[in-house]
C-alpha cells in the first residue's frame, strides 16, 4: 500500500470580488507550499482544510471539498485563451472550395488506330456557388492527363494526352454518402513520339475537343474535411474514353 505524505496548507476565507490571504482576487485559492496544487473555495463559504495528501485527496477538514487539481487552473487557462478569429479569406473559402485528386484506369478509343492505356490521374477543384451546405451546384475545373501507346497505320507512338476541362457538378446527399454527377467541356492536347524515331504524321498531332459526363460517390474519411470515393467518367469527341478510379478531396 502506498503511503500518503501530507503537506501543510492555509485556511482561506473569501467570496467573489474579495482578496484572499494569498492575494488572489475574485476566486480565492488555497496554494500549497510547493505551489503545485490548488483548489477554489466555494464563493461566499468558509473552508478550513488541515492537510492534503500526496495523492491529491484532502485528508482532514470541515466538509469534503473534492480532489486537488495538480498544475495550472484549467478555468483560468480557458479564460485567458484568446478566441480563434478566422480571416476574411478563410471565411470566404470555407465550405465552398475543395481540391481533389484521383488515380485510375482509362480505356481509350481514338478516332483512328488503337490505344493501349498505361493509367490515368487528375487534379481538380470544385467551387460551390453558395456557402450554404444545402447548395448542390458547384463549378469545376480539372486537369486530366492520360498516357498510352497509340498505334496508327501500323506505327506505334508513345503518347501523353493532357486534358483540361471546365464544367459543373451536382451533389445529392444519400445517407452517409454524397452522390455526384458532372458535365464538362474540355480540350485534349496531344504530345506524341514515334517509337521508331521517324517523323510524326498529322494523325497524332494537334488537339481534340471532348465532352465529359460522369459521376461518383463520396464518404467522409477521418473528418468532415476529407472525402473519398469511387468515380466513373465517359468522354466523347476526338477520343472516346471510359475512365474509372478512386478520388480524394479536401474541403476548405
Amino acid at each position: 500500500a502506498s503511503r500518503s505524505i501530507f503537506f501543510p496548507v492555509l485556511e482561506i476565507t473569501g467570496s467573489a470580488g474579495s482578496t484572499g490571504r494569498q492575494g488572489f482576487k475574485g476566486r480565492p485559492r488555497l496554494v500549497l507550499d510547493d505551489g503545485s496544487h490548488h483548489f477554489r473555495a466555494d464563493r461566499g463559504q468558509r473552508k478550513e482544510v488541515a492537510a492534503v495528501d500526496s495523492h491529491g485527496q484532502y485528508a482532514r477538514g470541515i466538509g469534503q471539498v473534492g480532489r486537488c487539481h495538480r498544475g495550472p487552473d484549467p478555468e483560468d487557462q480557458a479564460a485567458d485563451a484568446e478566441p480563434v478569429v478566422k480571416s476574411e479569406s478563410s471565411l470566404f473559402l470555407e465550405k465552398r472550395l475543395s481540391l481533389g485528386t484521383s488515380v485510375g484506369w482509362a480505356v481509350v478509343k481514338p478516332s483512328k488506330g488503337t490505344w493501349v492505356g498505361l493509367g490515368a490521374s487528375e487534379v481538380s477543384f470544385q467551387w460551390r456557388l453558395s456557402s450554404d451546405d444545402s447548395s448542390p451546384l458547384s463549378v469545376t475545373g480539372r486537369y486530366a492527363p492520360f498516357a498510352g501507346v497509340w498505334t496508327v497505320n501500323k506505327r506505334d507512338y508513345d503518347v501523353a494526352v493532357h486534358g483540361i476541362y471546365g464544367g459543373a457538378e451536382y451533389r445529392i446527399p444519400a445517407g452517409t454518402a454524397t452522390l455526384r454527377a458532372a458535365a464538362e467541356l474540355g480540350y485534349m492536347l496531344i504530345y506524341a513520339r514515334a517509337q521508331d524515331k521517324t517523323k510524326l504524321t498529322s494523325d497524332v498531332m494537334g488537339g481534340k475537343a471532348n465532352i465529359s459526363l460522369g459521376g461518383g460517390a463520396d464518404w467522409k474519411f477521418a473528418s468532415d474535411k476529407i472525402l473519398v470515393g469511387p468515380f466513373a467518367r465517359f468522354h466523347v469527341g476526338g477520343f472516346s474514353i471510359f475512365n474509372v478510379g478512386a478520388s480524394a478531396r479536401f474541403v476548405f
